[in-house]
C-alpha cells in the first residue's frame, strides 16, 4: 500500500516541505520502491503533495507520482488501485485520451 501526504502553507514554505519529506521518509514501509514530491504554487501560499510508491501493476519508473497530466495543468497523487483500469484505459482511448505508463 503507497502512502500520500500533503502540506498547504502561507507561511514558511520550505519548512513545511521539510515536514512533509520527513512524513514521506516515515512511510517508506509502505512505498519502499520510489519517492516523490511536487511543490506547486497556489492562491495565497503553496501546495506540497508527496508520495511513498509500493509498485505492483506497473513496476517502472513511470508510474512514480505525484504525476501530471499531459498539458500540465493537473497534478494527481494516488493511493489504491482502480482493477478495471485496462477496461477504462480502452474507454478513454477510443475517446482519444492518452496515456503515458502502463500502470494502473
Amino acid at each position: 500500500m503507497c502512502g500520500i501526504a500533503g502540506v498547504w502553507s502561507n507561511q514558511n514554505q520550505e519548512l513545511h516541505a521539510r515536514q512533509l519529506e520527513k512524513s514521506i521518509q516515515q512511510m517508506h514501509r509502505r512505498g519502499p520502491d520510489a519517492r516523490g514530491s511536487v511543490r506547486l504554487t497556489t492562491k495565497g501560499g503553496e501546495l506540497v503533495l508527496g508520495h511513498a510508491r509500493l509498485s505492483i501493476i506497473d513496476l517502472s519508473d513511470d508510474g512514480i507520482q505525484p504525476m501530471r497530466s499531459v498539458d500540465s495543468k493537473y497534478v494527481i497523487v494516488f493511493n489504491g488501485e482502480i482493477y478495471n483500469y485496462l477496461e477504462l484505459r480502452m474507454e478513454l482511448r477510443q475517446l482519444g485520451y492518452g496515456f503515458r505508463t502502463k500502470t494502473d
